[in-house]
């Protein structure tokens, strides 16, 4: 290891901010498309207002729902393959997402994906961020918590509201390629790139003052 390296590792926001990025990742694509949704399921598919908030919602009833599993699934297998399993679900919303929106003139089909888009990217949001803070405080130490769960909250707002931001800039994009389609290709990508990043991350914990490698 590089010294370089090994200094980042013994800082305690050098070993946070590698894990804390997946959050961030995650909470980008819960912004992207959130001031999308609404038109889109309003305007574009022609449904009403309540199965347009019916679909912004159902995140959270998934997130809610799901968060005790994700607890239970960290006690028992680490944070570390919760925290893949959270991205890959967060992938596969992007792709039920891409599909809804290229589905647009079969409303029953485009409804259908959507809802299990957002279903899926509740789920992802609940295991992947609380095992973001178990494994960070497991490389970082529990001595530095409160610094673990600030700077998942930095990236939770602060995911959302870039999220957001640039969601509704690439909704506007010319021809085929704008709204929801766009927005499912970007949801796809990004976490696809956190995934192979959670991969290659090795979870630390501290053993007095040296980092010992744990195998999950």
């Amino acid at each position: 290891m590089a010294a370089g390296q090994a200094e980042a590792l013994r800082s305690p926001i050098g070993r946070i901010l590698p894990v804390v990025s997946l959050n961030l990742i995650v909470y980008i694509v819960i912004g992207l498309p959130m001031a999308v949704i609404p038109l889109f399921v309003h305007k574009v598919l022609h449904c009403n207002t309540v199965i347009a908030g019916f679909a912004v919602s159902l995140q959270y009833f998934a997130t809610f729902a799901s968060r005790a599993s994700a607890g239970r699934r960290i006690d028992t297998q680490g944070p570390k393959p919760v925290a893949v399993s959270g991205l890959i679900l967060c992938v596969g919303s992007g792709a039920l997402l891409l599909v809804a929106g290229m589905s647009a003139t079969m409303i029953p089909l485009s409804l259908v994906c959507l809802f299990a888009s957002r279903l899926a990217l509740g789920w992802a949001e609940s295991w992947a961020s609380t095992a973001a803070i178990v494994w960070n405080i497991r490389r970082a130490g529990a001595a530095n918590t409160a610094q673990v769960i600030s700077w998942n909250g930095i990236t939770s707002y602060g995911g959302i509201a870039l999220g957001a931001t640039l969601g509704e800039q690439l909704s506007h994009l010319a021809g085929g390629w704008g709204g929801l389609v766009t927005l499912g290709i970007v949801s796809t990508i990004l976490p696809v790139i956190g995934t192979i990043m959670a991969s290659s991350y090795p979870l630390w914990h501290l053993s007095s003052t040296t980092l010992l490698p744990c195998r999950s």
